[in-house]
């Protein structure tokens, strides 16, 4: 025969049941979220985020956002120890992932240890691997090469799979893109001298040559907008000095062959509110509109352990016309 559950135990089951099914349609968003720059962030166990040089991935399937960046930098040459990885599904409560991936873990006939810098995280879908970039170099700057590492899940520990120059050429700060279409590109500065962007192999573990050359700038972000043009967000090259951020536009609808317009400034900072450009979060309100997130870094030199965030909505009044405004607060929902 079937037992019968008692009232008060079906009362217990059903409640926990609608909590339950709450929790999965109720996760927090953005939209209230209030973005506090040129401070430290802690996340939810109250330790100091260090997530230098980052980008953020973001899983459609579960609506959460991954913060990768280097950990706290530490002197007398400002190396990172590793690559930390953080949670969250509003951009403001994070929870720390794990390191994902330690300074040691690098495999190159030069000894370390090395310098990680600009870390981002893409994943493949033919593969169904999680791919990280970063720049590898030496303390001194001898190395100029990119770091390449995988793993099967996003927080996963990512493993080295090789460290070189990008089409055989000196290669210092540096960002991934991944266009609508799933093709991957690297732009990096190449000598110091121009930004390179080489499309990725399928795996995106190589590059396949150069096919558009940008400006000079260091600390690269690519975004795109609704007129289907590309735009390259970077600074000047003055070390730990913060500087006046540089934005170019492409002058077609692809990156192959891309040349580049620099556009006026976009503030009258001549420090960009003593921030460093490391990324452009593309974040859609539920309403459909688009509001675009400057992630800056705040170098703090000559304390670059010391180092903060600096995050602000790039206010698009046309395509040609793209500002960032200065707020110490401001909510997502308001831009």
């Amino acid at each position: 025969y079937q037992r019968r559950v008692r009232g008060p135990m079906m009362k217990l089951i059903l409640l926990l049941l609608t909590v339950f099914i709450t929790s999965l349609f109720c996760q927090p968003n953005p939209e209230d979220t209030v973005i506090q720059s040129g401070t430290k962030w802690y996340d939810t166990q109250r330790r100091e985020i260090h997530a230098h040089g980052g980008g953020i991935y973001f899983d459609k399937a579960s609506s959460k956002y991954y913060w990768v960046g280097t950990s706290q930098k530490l002197p007398p040459s400002w190396l990172s120890e590793g690559i930390n990885l953080y949670s969250s599904y509003d951009l403001g409560t994070w929870t720390f992932e794990g390191e994902i991936f330690h300074n040691s873990s690098i495999k190159i006939s030069t000894p370390g240890p090395y310098r990680i810098e600009r870390p981002k995280i893409i994943f493949n879908e033919k593969t169904r691997k999680f791919v990280m970039w970063f720049h590898l170099d030496t303390a001194g700057f001898t190395l100029r090469n990119v770091g390449v590492a995988i793993s099967d899940t996003i927080n996963g520990y990512y493993q080295f799979v090789a460290g070189f120059k990008p089409d055989g050429l000196d290669s210092y700060d540096m960002t991934i893109y991944k266009d609508d279409d799933g093709s991957a590109y690297l732009c990096r500065s190449v000598e110091n001298a121009y930004a390179g962007i080489s499309k990725l192999s399928d795996d995106y573990l190589q590059t396949t040559g150069i096919i558009s050359k940008g400006p000079r700038v260091e600390g690269q972000a690519i975004f795109k907008l609704s007129n289907g043009r590309y735009y390259l967000l970077g600074s000047h090259l003055t070390g730990w000095d913060a500087n006046q951020a540089v934005l170019s536009v492409s002058d077609g609808l692809t990156l192959n062959g891309a040349t580049w317009t620099v556009l006026p400034v976009i503030t009258t900072s001549s420090t960009t509110y003593e921030s460093q450009s490391t990324y452009v979060l593309p974040y859609r309100h539920p309403d459909g509109r688009m509001l675009f997130i400057y992630m800056g870094d705040r170098w703090a030199y000559p304390n670059v352990d010391e180092a903060s965030y600096v995050w602000l909505p790039l206010e698009i009044k046309s395509y040609f016309n793209i500002t960032l405004p200065f707020f110490t607060r401001w909510t997502i929902k308001n831009f």
